[in-house]
């Protein structure tokens, strides 16, 4: 944590808080700290200040009006906030006003990253609420646009008491130090590494993998209910692959499409609460609002990654780079870690090919189909926490 050394009060604070953190920085104060803050750099602080010149440029002043949502309360927080942004470089420099440290640079990049993301969020939302038919202006929106519209409010859920605190006088002594020790806690991904994406991704993605035993189990007790039923046959193949330690083809899992859709016994609306709070577990949407109304939730849900599955497959799957397919695969349900290139692009082109072969009613098996194609992978996570319990 770098404090820059104005006077020999702010000094002893710098060192004290520095002695405190230690043992989570490992940073030489003397020898590292010390000579890097005593360094004043004017061709620093000129590029800050044609940094900010260039965000006024990317950010008119005619911009500041922004879509009203129906929740007059929610958008002027909002609002508030996308204001509050437009200045927190000028509060930064107030604190850092001669060096740019690591602490700048975090805060800084961070606060950048999500102000454009705002922008293009109240966007989205502004075509959403224009348009007489929202679904449709929806599906025609890129994949990355559809998955910031979805993530970004979690993320400001996250970040706007740390960012609104750190603004205040006294304040960063004890915001940054925190944010900087625990940013997966007290920040938005907007301001993580990309390791530090990766390893929550992968720490969230265990918990769902845990999930997927008792979800198979839900979906196993109901087989004695297709008996004399056309696709009692079909079924009963699929699961019993799955059983067996071997995935169904696409072929198979789409003859059972059905059942999945209006009347069909796994269909939302049908489903238990039990299983459908497990379906929302095993595709990372666990929320209080999910266990109150779950059904209702796995209603939406569905239809958000269908139309993101729709949206990758118009893009292509072999346009996506590195660190895009790792995220994708992730997200459904993909352990990573080890897996080459081929591997996750074969997986995804099994997800879309069931994926964009589905009706509109019988999406319920896109929330299924983590553990239709994932259950018996070699790399599950679930399987390796039974091992080593």
């Amino acid at each position: 944590i770098h404090f820059y050394k104005r006077n020999e009060t702010m000094f002893r604070v710098a060192e004290m808080l520095y002695y405190q953190t230690n043992r989570l920085l490992h940073i030489n104060f003397h020898g590292k700290l010390l000579p890097l803050l005593q360094r004043r750099s004017k061709a620093t602080s000129h590029r800050i200040k044609l940094e900010d010149e260039k965000i006024r440029q990317w950010h008119p002043q005619d911009e500041h009006e922004l879509l009203k949502n129906k929740n007059e309360l929610t958008w002027e927080i909002f609002n508030r906030f996308y204001a509050f942004l437009k200045t927190y470089s000028t509060v930064l420099q107030t604190y850092f006003p001669d060096k740019i440290v690591q602490t700048y640079n975090i805060f800084s990049k961070g606060s950048k990253a999500l102000f454009n993301d705002m922008k293009t969020y109240s966007r989205i939302r502004r075509l959403l609420f224009q348009s007489s038919n929202p679904n449709r202006v929806f599906e025609r929106l890129t994949r990355a646009e559809m998955e910031l519209f979805l993530s970004l409010p979690k993320d400001l859920v996250r970040v706007a008491p740390v960012m609104a605190v750190s603004a205040l006088p006294l304040s960063q002594n004890l915001v940054f130090p925190l944010a900087l020790v625990f940013p997966t806690t007290f920040l938005s991904s907007h301001f993580w590494t990309q390791q530090q994406k990766e390893d929550v991704a992968r720490e969230a993605l265990k918990m769902r993998h845990l999930h997927f035993k008792p979800t198979f189990r839900k979906v196993q007790v109901q087989l004695p209910a297709f008996r004399g039923h056309d696709l009692h046959g079909p079924v009963r193949l699929v699961m019993g692959k799955i059983g067996s330690g071997v995935h169904p083809n696409h072929a198979e899992i789409l003859k059972i499409a059905s059942v999945f859709g209006n009347n069909g016994k796994f269909h939302s609306t049908n489903l238990s609460r039990s299983h459908a709070i497990l379906l929302l577990s095993i595709n990372d949407c666990v929320s209080w609002r999910a266990w109150i109304s779950p059904h209702k939730k796995l209603i939406r849900l569905s239809k958000s990654i269908s139309s993101i599955d729709r949206a990758l497959d118009r893009e292509g799957i072999d346009m996506l780079d590195m660190k895009d397919l790792r995220r994708v695969c992730n997200q459904r349900g993909l352990n990573i870690d080890g897996v080459g290139k081929e591997e996750m692009i074969e997986y995804l082109l099994k997800w879309n090919i069931v994926s964009c072969s589905l009706k509109e009613d019988q999406l319920t098996l896109l929330l299924h189909l983590p553990l239709l194609l994932g259950y018996n992978h070699h790399n599950r996570f679930w399987s390796q926490h039974l091992q080593f319990s």
